[in-house]
């Protein structure tokens, strides 16, 4: 599994919307991060709206809603060896080239190499690992 944000938008942050959309499996990891979200939201100010479903639920939901253009996921978790290099070719993932250069609070170069591989497209970062 990979967690990505979505591609898309970009410019000037003054108009930016305080709350993001997050599109998560059924998983253990999923009820960590959700116990985790007070102490984000928190932190932030932003407020975290997460839909929860199973893998192929999951997958069904991106098809229609990436296919129809929506803007309503700002960050998804995916497989990226089932829809990592087509939703990457398709311009549903973001970038993450600079957000996983800059990051203070964990190293990126700590990822093993063969999943940082299955999360990248064309050399560039397109998600995180988080199920290895």
């Amino acid at each position: 599994m990979g967690l990505s944000a979505c591609g898309g938008g970009g410019g000037d942050d003054s108009g930016a919307s305080k709350t993001v959309r997050v599109t998560l499996a059924n998983h253990v990891w999923t009820e960590n991060i959700k116990a985790a979200l007070p102490e984000f939201e928190k932190q932030t100010g932003l407020k975290v709206e997460i839909t929860q479903l199973g893998e192929d639920q999951l997958s069904d939901q991106y098809n229609v809603k990436l296919n129809a253009g929506s803007s309503d996921i700002d960050v998804m978790m995916y497989r990226p060896l089932q829809e990592g290099k087509l939703f990457a070719k398709n311009k549903y993932l973001a970038d993450l080239s600079d957000q996983v250069k800059s990051n203070k609070d964990w190293d990126f170069s700590d990822f093993q190499s063969g999943p940082v591989e299955a999360t990248s497209y064309e050399g560039k970062p397109v998600g995180v690992p988080i199920i290895t």
